[in-house]
Parts: C-alpha cells; structure tokens; sequence
C-alpha cells in the first residue's frame, strides 16, 4: 500500500510543477490574445484561411528577428509548419530557433493568432500571416502564407497571479494585439509610414 502511494506521488510531481498557469492566468490572457475559430485554413495551405474567424490580430514590432516558416510542399502546398522560435522575456531577446528559415518577419507585418498553448513557464502562440511574404533567404522564391509559434518565456513572478497584464505588457514589446483588423492594418500603417520617412 505504501509503495502505491509512494509512486502515485512520484506521478504527480511533474504535473505539479508544470502547472506554471492558474486557470485565472490564462483566462485574463487569451481575453486579449483569443484563439481562432478552428477551421482546416488554419493547418493546411490546401484549405482558404477565414479572417472572419480569427478573433486576435497582431502587429509584429521587431523588424526582421521573428523567424516564420512557409507549408510544407511536395507536389503541392499542404500542413502549415508553426516553426518554433522562444523569446526570453527577461532579456528582452529570441533565445532558441531552428535553424532552416524559409523568412523574418518585417516590422508592420499583421499576423493573426491562430491558438495558444502553455507549457512550464513559456507562453506560445501559434501565428499566421494574413498575406503571403517571401523568402528572406531566396527572394525569387513564390511568395506564401507563413507560420510561427512564437513561445514567450516568463520568471516565476510574473507568472504566479492571477492578472495575466504584466506578460501581455512584456509581450508587447513585439508584438502588439488587437481585436480586429481595421484597428491592427491602421497601426501597422503608422509603423510603415514612420519607416518611410527621411530621416
């Protein structure tokens, strides 16, 4: 008997300490960053991706650090490969990427956020271009839609309450969110228009 609690025990002690995110946390985070609705565009390039069912638009705030990576092609375009790339929060800089980059994305660049998921103390969100964007290794490649998923990792303390502001506040230091596009295409003007003027 003793020896089956003791191993139940030993079961448990993971789940414990990857259990980073209180429910509350995640529910005051994807109130600003809601997934989508799901439907086949959002996996596969063989299917349209619904904007009316993206619920989260986000403006990319670095230029050209952020890695995305076209669908998978043989013969014909099909799954999306969210590539994985982590931001560390504290330091303010992307720590961790593969290395077979088919782009970075540009600044301005509107990207909807497709899900979200959590796993110790990182944050990911799977990302999707709205518009098709080529290759920043070969630029006569055709242009296409491209993919991310985006892990944000946290400290301990921003991640232990219940108010999910704190990482969003951090987060948007590369990504701004908005709720719909017509807010998100009129901020990444700014950020374009600020760009092209002389300095």
């Amino acid at each position: 008997m003793k020896r089956c609690v003791t191993i139940l025990i030993l079961m448990l002690i993971p789940a414990v300490s990857n259990a980073s995110f209180s429910k509350e946390f995640k529910r005051s985070f994807e109130n600003t960053f809601r997934p989508a609705v799901y439907h086949k565009g959002l996996e596969t390039a063989a299917y349209p991706l619904d904007i009316s069912k993206i619920n989260t638009f986000v403006v990319i705030e670095q230029d050209k650090i952020i890695p995305a990576n076209r669908a998978f092609y043989f013969l014909f375009p099909s799954d999306y490969d969210y590539i994985g790339a982590i931001i560390d929060t504290e330091k303010n800089e992307l720590i961790r990427r593969r290395k077979d980059i088919y782009t970075y994305l540009p600044k301005g660049t509107i990207m909807g956020v497709a899900s979200v998921e959590y796993s110790g103390r990182t944050v990911y969100l799977k990302l999707i271009s709205l518009q098709e964007i080529g290759s920043t290794n070969n630029p006569g490649e055709q242009a296409t839609k491209v993919t991310v998923m985006l892990g944000f990792k946290f400290n301990k303390e921003t991640i232990k309450g219940v108010d999910a502001e704190p990482a969003i506040q951090m987060i948007k230091k590369w990504l701004v969110p908005f709720a719909n596009y017509s807010e998100a295409a009129n901020y990444a003007n700014k950020i374009l228009t600020t760009q092209s003027r002389p300095r």
